[in-house]
């Protein structure tokens, strides 16, 4: 007879921001705050070992893998402009859609939906506010796969907001956003 092991129940690690503050200080939208609650989600999802690097490739340019962190990004844009370009004028195409975080109704394709209201351009603005940009849904600098793949379009307020508070030595083996990001 084989020996079960013994569940751990493994505690997620409080990640910020703070979504009430963020709606009341920053006018932060549901969309918005949303977005904190995928993104955890995606990095919870995540198949790969949870593991802080020494220095995240995001900070690392010049090296192997902040190269292949600057081409994981470079790809990822490549590859939806030319997806945006292929189904024009059909921004709402699937192919497309499945770029964006899509949160779970009420907020469902609320981040393709922004990206539409500033006119479904294949080269987005990146910069704040409005903007969006590539996010790695498992961090870089905690071991996120350095391709096309991990990342997803993420608002530039959010992505720059969330990504360091992702931050964390060790990295934890699962996060929960803020309890007001109603996730």
């Amino acid at each position: 007879m084989a020996l079960k092991q013994k569940e751990t129940k493994v505690k997620p690690v409080e990640i910020k921001p703070n979504c009430d503050d963020k709606r009341k200080d920053k006018g932060w939208s549901e969309c918005q705050c949303a977005q904190v609650c995928e993104m955890v989600k995606a990095y919870n999802n995540s198949k790969r070992q949870k593991k802080s690097l020494a220095k995240s490739p995001s900070n690392s340019p010049g090296t192997p893998a902040g190269k292949r962190y600057a081409a994981s990004i470079t790809a990822f844009a490549s590859d939806f402009a030319a997806l945006v370009q292929k189904h024009a004028p059909n921004a709402d195409h699937p192919d497309i859609k499945k770029m964006f975080y899509n949160p779970p109704p009420p907020n469902e394709d609320c981040v393709h939906a922004e990206w539409k209201k500033q006119k479904a351009k294949a080269d987005p603005n990146r910069s704040n506010p409005g903007g969006f940009q590539p996010d790695h849904m498992h961090p870089a600098g905690l071991n996120g796969a350095l391709d096309a793949s991990n990342i997803k379009w993420a608002d530039a307020e959010v992505n720059g907001t969330v990504g360091p508070c992702m931050d964390k030595t060790p990295a934890p083996k699962k996060m929960k956003a803020h309890p007001s990001c109603n996730c």
